[in-house]
């Protein structure tokens, strides 16, 4: 500060700031304001809870905010009609907790916004005249849809490239749904363990938190949990996510369907060519056998024709020299035609037997390519037409035949496998996570594809053992303030210990004697 400053200034800097402010905190974390006490001395004296309200607090929580001026608000002042008013009183009042406490604010926070933002867009006119715009009955959404359509909109919002992710985030990974005890919660997870999920980082989670999906809160390890941020989310959630599931399996389906369809046509397409390629060899073989065979019979015929000729020349000039020679030299060139008659019928035998050799070496070939993907019920029907259509097959058909049995063994185990893989999906949609996994693990054990049932695997051990921390955690908690034996017995021996051999290899040596402190402390 200048030397030289007005004393008036200096006062003015040195006068107690005339400031008010408001901190809204979960009434579970009301502590946490004890430790600003020294810096604020009177900061816990004046509290508010903010309970459900009454239905005539509601209607003032509807009617006053949109009455207020404009001034720096973006929407217009708007009114709501008594008979709007009174349909969103019923229908946030039909709940049995709502009937019971009343209504939550939370509830009205997400109605009253999409209200404001029909106003903003204008899509609610002035039906009276007076300058202000008028929520009629037709104006309201589906009131007992508004939650789901709230969701809806907000995961919209997300990043196209990560909106599957969040899905998955959401409706799986941080909401609990037991579908024995119909028990469904919200689930709170440390953001390391959810960023271990395929697509999940940082960035996204803060998207989540931005949108009010989510919300953030410390946790003891030095990080921060996450959880859904409202529990009258939960029921919109997870109807979101059974259309989804429904949704991405019959979407699978089609795809396999016309991936299966478009491979079945390719094969049947390569398969006409190839018929149509051999059945054009073969009639060319047949007509350059025909050729031969008629050369040959007029050859015979030109031969006998020419011993009888002979014979008879042989008969008229027995008795001359000249003509015996000449009779001699006619039939050395009979002979001679003979030979090359009976060479060119080795050659078509010789011909045949390599065809015969290529077809079956083409049949095998492509067997063994089909074995190499699998598709072991192509590979079978290769193996019988080397045996059934080819003379050289015919002589090999032993080895064969064990081809032939070896691939559909191979078939009905690649059935097996798929039958598995379909049956551990279907118990994981119903969250029935034990028994998908030994689905999972037979189907690994059928050494088919490895690598998927693996996968698989390990994405479900991930849930147990997110599980498995929030039960941990619970159970803890629950000894440390009231001892409550019967309900940690009762998770360790229904939830943990069948799911133990799965995430075993999965725990810390601290969570290994965190829950070994616990059996002992609650002992069967």
């Amino acid at each position: 500060m200048n030397s030289k400053s007005d004393p008036e200034q200096k006062n003015e800097l040195i006068r107690p700031m005339d400031v008010k402010a408001v901190f809204a905190i979960r009434s579970d974390r009301i502590a946490y304001l004890d430790t600003m006490k020294v810096e604020l001395p009177s900061i816990l004296h004046k509290r508010y809870e903010l309970k459900a309200l009454g239905r005539e607090q509601a209607r003032e929580a509807i009617v006053q905010p949109a009455g207020l001026p404009q001034n720096d608000f973006i929407s217009k002042t708007f009114t709501y009609t008594p008979q709007a008013q009174e349909i969103i009183l019923n229908e946030l009042s039909q709940t049995d907790q709502s009937a019971r406490e009343g209504i939550e604010s939370f509830q009205l926070q997400i109605l009253c916004q999409y209200i404001e933002g029909q106003i903003i867009e204008g899509c609610i006119e002035d039906r009276d005249g007076d300058g202000t715009p008028d929520v009629f009955p037709e104006d309201l959404p589906d009131i007992a849809n508004i939650y789901e359509q709230y969701y809806n909109q907000l995961i919209d919002k997300i990043q196209p490239d990560c909106k599957r992710a969040a899905q998955i985030l959401i409706e799986e990974k941080v909401l609990y749904e037991d579908p024995v005890s119909k028990e469904n919660r919200r689930l709170s997870i440390d953001g390391r363990i959810l960023m271990q999920q395929p697509n999940v980082d940082l960035a996204l989670l803060n998207q989540l938190v931005d949108s009010f999906l989510l919300r953030r809160e410390p946790n003891s390890m030095g990080d921060y949990n996450y959880e859904i941020s409202h529990d009258t989310l939960v029921s919109p959630i997870l109807k979101a996510k059974k259309e989804r599931l429904e949704q991405e399996t019959l979407l699978a389906q089609e795809t396999r369907q016309k991936e299966e369809e478009q491979r079945r046509k390719k094969e049947i397409e390569e398969l006409i060519a190839q018929q149509e390629k051999e059945r054009a060899d073969k009639e060319k073989a047949e007509a350059l056998a025909r050729r031969l065979r008629i050369r040959l019979i007029i050859s015979r015929i030109t031969m006998i024709t020419s011993f009888l000729l002979l014979a008879t020349t042989y008969w008229w000039y027995k008795d001359a020299s000249e003509k015996e020679l000449k009779l001699q030299k006619s039939l050395d060139k009979v002979r001679l035609q003979t030979d090359i008659i009976e060479d060119q019928l080795r050659k078509i035998k010789d011909a045949a037997m390599v065809q015969d050799l290529k077809d079956y070496r083409n049949l095998v070939e492509r067997g063994t390519s089909f074995e190499k993907t699998k598709d072991y019920n192509f590979a079978a029907e290769m193996y019988r037409q080397a045996i059934e259509t080819t003379n050289t097959g015919k002589g090999d058909s032993v080895e064969l035949t064990k081809k032939i049995t070896f691939a559909e063994a191979q078939y009905k185990k690649v059935l097996q496998f798929n039958e598995l893989i379909k049956a551990g999906d279907l118990a994981g949609a119903e969250k029935n996570w034990l028994l998908a996994i030994r689905k999972y693990d037979e189907a690994y054990r059928l050494n088919i594809d490895r690598e998927t049932a693996e996968f698989k695997k390990r994405e479900i051990k991930g849930i147990l053992y997110a599980g498995f921390l929030k039960d941990l955690e619970r159970a803890t908690v629950f000894l440390e303030k009231g001892k409550d034996c019967e309900w940690t017995r009762r998770t360790i021996t229904q939830e943990i210990m069948p799911s133990w051999p799965y995430i075993s290899d999965m725990t810390t040596e601290k969570e290994k004697q965190t829950l070994e402190q616990l059996k002992i402390s609650c002992p069967n």
